[in-house]
């Protein structure tokens, strides 16, 4: 598992979209992502932090209400809990 970062999550986030600047405030709406766009860079957190993310958590019927802090928060619990679960192997 891998120190996460916004910075890196967003760099990837760069690799599906082809935005430039991103504020972690913005949805992904206003960003003008598409759903296939997300769950690509999911895919590509999860690869990258070595972590597992629960998706279902994102209602994609509410889409246009999620920002990238959204997939952020979730990926940093995801990390936190897998990290005591280490701690306690």
């Amino acid at each position: 598992m891998k120190n996460v970062t916004v910075s890196d999550a967003l760099e990837l986030l760069s690799r599906v979209a082809d935005i430039a600047d991103f504020d972690p405030d913005s949805g992904f709406e206003a960003l003008r992502l598409d759903s296939l766009q997300v769950l690509e860079w999911l895919f590509m957190l999860e690869d990258a932090f070595d972590v597992e993310l629960n998706i279902q958590q994102l209602d994609f019927n509410e889409f246009k209400d999620h920002s990238l802090n959204d997939v952020l928060g979730l990926l940093r619990e995801r990390v936190a809990s897998t990290a005591v679960e280490d701690l306690r192997s």
